[in-house]
């Protein structure tokens, strides 16, 4: 990601790219940067010319050298397993559970085995025009075996399902136990009852 004043107009323009054979593209085509960043549009006037085109052509080197870059390798939700001698591993999480983005998760022995689970939710439906909301994630047990490796449980087993626009999750005691409050936005909020098996 670039930001910087590509336009001259003293406002940040930022530039979503990703890298494809070590080359880095502007994730967004010409419908969208084009009116945004107009000497793109000129530099660029067809769609043919604009799609081969790296970010370093478009902006020229000069230019991306001055703009704030930031960079990230994975964008996987995770956990940081921490091997004892300060040093930590990541760990991606469970396939299932990179659906959606997680924007809350719990550690807790959700069943009693005596390992630590996780439970998590999110999605996102604030999103700018031209980006689809992330709305396929409904909540989610992952279910810890002790050793850092974590299974899926689906809701329809677990009982766990928080499908709306999650903004957090939190663990309350109740005089029936332990609960799972789920904050949605916009939206009521959900409870769950863990009941050990």
């Amino acid at each position: 990601m670039y930001a910087a004043d590509f336009t001259g107009s003293q406002t940040t323009d930022i530039v979503l790219t990703q890298e494809i054979g070590g080359t880095e593209y502007p994730l967004f085509g010409r419908a969208k940067l084009g009116p945004t960043i107009f000497p793109i549009a000129l530099r660029f006037p067809s769609y043919a010319s604009f799609a081969t085109a790296s970010v370093e052509q478009l902006f020229g080197s000069p230019a991306l050298r001055r703009a704030l870059h930031y960079q990230t390798d994975t964008f996987a939700s995770l956990y940081l397993q921490n091997n004892g001698d300060g040093t930590f591993t990541v760990v991606p999480l469970p396939n299932l559970a990179q659906i959606a983005p997680i924007r809350g998760i719990l550690a807790l022995d959700v069943d009693g085995d005596g390992n630590l689970d996780l439970i998590v939710a999110g999605n996102l439906y604030d999103t700018e025009p031209n980006t689809t909301p992330a709305d396929a994630g409904n909540g989610l047990w992952l279910k810890g075996d002790g050793r850092g490796h974590f299974t899926p449980v689906p809701p329809v087993a677990s009982g766990f399902l928080a499908p709306r626009d999650v903004t957090g999750l939190a663990l309350i005691q109740t005089p029936a136990g332990k609960a799972v409050l789920v904050a949605n936005h916009g939206d009521s909020l959900q409870a769950f009852t863990i009941r050990n098996r």
